[in-house]
């Protein structure tokens, strides 16, 4: 009797392996090619050695290098293309899959174990991040491991794999240094008289490896704190949050959208039922009953808890922005939290099971099924150039970072930034810089507001295009690439924005800036070149200039 029933249990793990698998490969290989972000993890992998990597990652990154250097020898091993590249992700996500298993059987039993596995291998945030060339994975592997060494630590093997897993964290992603502290505070009140010197012996362990890791943050804390970002957020963010950790319907991983409460609830279906509120509530009842009913739940939800406190805290005292993917880390806690609150009994586990088949079903059948989402990839970019018939020693214009095109585009061109190169390099910035760097976004946005109405346009740019303009020979071009959403403005419709209270507070300081730099460098065009016209291809749009 027992060999059927472990052999009934391992066919069911080979099972969740095998969908687990399934939804991070299929479609893994994305046709737009890689994204913005996950370019600036490709550009720092593929550099030539080791040492050039962390060079290059700790100059043009806030976050540590332990994932980039990882990738760059999976990249050595398999290849730097895209899927190769997405693979490294969708393994850790395999592995993620697996050390929950264990993390369950510890806990409660082999059962629970299998239990606690599917909600990992389900989860669409995680097979959503299985396909993305970041470190978000990596992490919740790392965040994993972490909570399953701190189960164990009664032998010293695990004592060791603890100081490990939280060193890759920290290594992984800059934000975890404060995870890690809230987890030492929070696991020495959790163990309370029972606390193990053994893990006091550890933290120190922990802190002296990692002296290095906090002197270089604190010294270069200006980087942190300056560190600029497009990116949205108001109070309905914290609720983007719960819905991508919780259900299988995933929105603004890119960027919250505006307002997003009002508009979930303006716009409510019965398909947001089925598919939004039922996965909320039904996680909610598991979480509260088992907080209820084990310690180790409140110490996990505790830890969680106050770690999204210090990002909403961050989001209100400075320019940090809270986005769901900055919360990972304490997504494989919440999922364990929500396995300890499902009882062995028919009511616990007929609700398990409508949870499971509400987001298989929307895995299976949903077009926006996470493994199916796109990405805002370069690659269709690069093909609009090859298609408008781009040459060597074309001039190119990019709205955001010069790396973008370099995996794809295999001719010599020169590149300009409109945000790097015009924007920031303003003298009106220069001007402002002490009142800039001394206050957060909006503050920002107060300062410039009169200067974005402005037809003013700034002596760099001028001065920089004219340069450009005036060294082009005959036939030459000058491709001028943006994203959709700036071609909606023109200077009057922009103006409009900005006088606009609601709408100029919807608006990022980095679009308005970009938006603004990218109107003027057009302008100069316009006056000193022949126009060629526009092509658009959803989300890019190119003008064409030519000598």
């Amino acid at each position: 009797m027992n060999g059927i029933f472990l052999l009934k249990n391992k066919i069911i793990f080979i099972s969740i392996f095998l969908v687990a698998f399934i939804l991070r490969f299929a479609c893994i290989n994305k046709v737009e090619g890689l994204w913005y972000d996950e370019l600036v993890m490709y550009n720092q992998a593929v550099q030539t050695d080791f040492k050039s990597v962390i060079s290059v990652a700790l100059t043009e990154d806030v976050h540590l290098p332990l994932y980039q250097i990882l990738l760059h020898y999976w990249g050595k091993i398999f290849n730097f293309s895209d899927f190769a590249l997405r693979s490294f992700s969708a393994f850790c996500g395999l592995s993620t899959v697996v050390v929950s298993f264990f993390i369950g059987k510890k806990l409660k039993s082999t059962e629970f174990g299998l239990i606690t596995m599917s909600l990992f291998a389900i989860n669409s945030m995680l097979i959503y991040y299985s396909q993305e060339v970041r470190m978000y994975e990596l992490l919740a592997l790392f965040g994993t491991l972490n909570i399953l060494a701190l189960i164990n630590l009664r032998k010293n093997i695990w004592y060791v794999i603890w100081v490990i897993s939280s060193s890759a964290m920290i290594l992984t992603y800059t934000i975890s240094v404060i995870y890690i502290l809230i987890e030492i505070v929070a696991y020495i009140i959790y163990k309370g008289k029972d606390f193990d010197k053994k893990f006091l012996i550890s933290t120190i362990i922990l802190l002296l490896i990692n002296f290095p890791v906090i002197w270089y943050l604190l010294h270069f804390s200006s980087k942190f704190t300056q560190f600029i970002t497009g990116f949205y957020a108001d109070w309905s963010s914290l609720f983007v949050v719960v819905q991508n950790f919780f259900t299988p319907k995933l929105i603004g991983l890119d960027n919250n959208p505006p307002h997003y409460m009002q508009e979930f609830l303006s716009g409510f279906k019965f398909s947001d039922f089925i598919f939004v509120f039922l996965p909320l509530l039904i996680s909610a009842y598991f979480i509260i009953n088992s907080v209820k009913r084990s310690k180790f739940a409140l110490f996990l939800t505790a830890l969680s808890f106050v770690f999204f406190l210090v990002e909403i805290f961050a989001f209100v005292f400075t320019d940090f922005k809270i986005l769901s993917r900055y919360l990972i880390v304490i997504l494989p806690n919440l999922l364990i939290v929500i396995m300890l609150g499902i009882e062995n009994n028919k009511k616990y586990l007929v609700l398990f099971f409508i949870f499971l088949l509400i987001n298989i079903s929307y895995l299976i059948y949903s077009p926006n099924a996470s493994f199916r989402m796109s990405r805002s990839g370069f690659l269709p970019l690069v093909r609009m150039l090859e298609q408008n018939n781009i040459q060597n020693g074309d001039i190119v214009v990019v709205w955001n970072r010069k790396d973008i095109l370099h995996k794809y585009l295999d001719k010599k061109v020169y590149i300009l930034s409109i945000l790097k190169d015009f924007a920031y390099k303003s003298e009106v910035i220069f001007e402002n810089t002490d009142r800039l760097n001394n206050t957060n976004e909006d503050g920002k946005k107060r300062i410039l507001r009169e200067y974005f109405k402005s037809d003013f346009v700034p002596a760099n740019t001028v001065l920089l295009a004219n340069y450009v303009i005036g060294n082009m020979q005959k036939g030459q071009k000058i491709l001028i690439t943006s994203h959709e959403y700036f071609n909606s403005f023109n200077h009057k419709s922009f103006v409009d924005i900005i006088d606009n209270d609601k709408d100029y507070n919807n608006m990022t300081y980095n679009n308005l800036m970009t938006t603004k730099s990218l109107l003027d460098f057009r302008l100069i065009c316009d006056k000193n070149l022949t126009y060629r016209g526009v092509k658009i291809y959803s989300p890019y749009v190119l003008y064409v200039y030519e000598k």
